[in-house]
């Protein structure tokens, strides 16, 4: 948590892969997961030693928990495919900067101010871009 924001700290510890380099990050919660248990979630993983957040059936557990406890059904929304050009649009939407947009879903412009601004002072502006993005829900 940064000023109030909780954000997913996105890493390769603990032997995790990511895409690239750009991928390890923090990436702002989006109020509505707040709003919806993720907080709740998390630590109902915690406390059950055998119990992790992301396990082997992540997928699955995921697409479970977003059609049932987070209420979206929409059938052409498939819950694990598409998430990151979901947010994209929603962003564009939102007149999310170009810079948090592409920050958030670990892209890089090609410039050479993609090696700038991964400091923690930028999370209390990153979050307020974050939202920018209206409900899904």
């Amino acid at each position: 948590m940064d000023e109030g924001y909780w954000f997913y700290v996105l890493t390769t510890k603990g032997k995790k892969t990511l895409k690239n380099e750009h991928s390890i990050r923090k990436v702002p919660v989006h109020p509505d997961l707040l709003a919806k248990g993720l907080l709740e979630f998390v630590d109902g993983c915690r406390k059950d030693p055998q119990s992790k957040l992301f396990m082997r059936t992540a997928q699955q557990e995921l697409s479970v928990w977003v059609r049932s406890k987070v209420g979206v059904t929409r059938e052409e929304a498939a819950p694990n495919h598409g998430w990151r050009h979901l947010f994209e649009d929603m962003a564009m939407d939102g007149e999310m900067t170009t810079a948090a947009k592409l920050y958030i879903a670990g892209r890089a412009s090609g410039g050479s101010a993609d090696g700038y601004g991964k400091s923690d002072a930028m999370l209390p502006g990153l979050a307020r871009e974050m939202q920018k993005i209206k409900s899904y829900l």
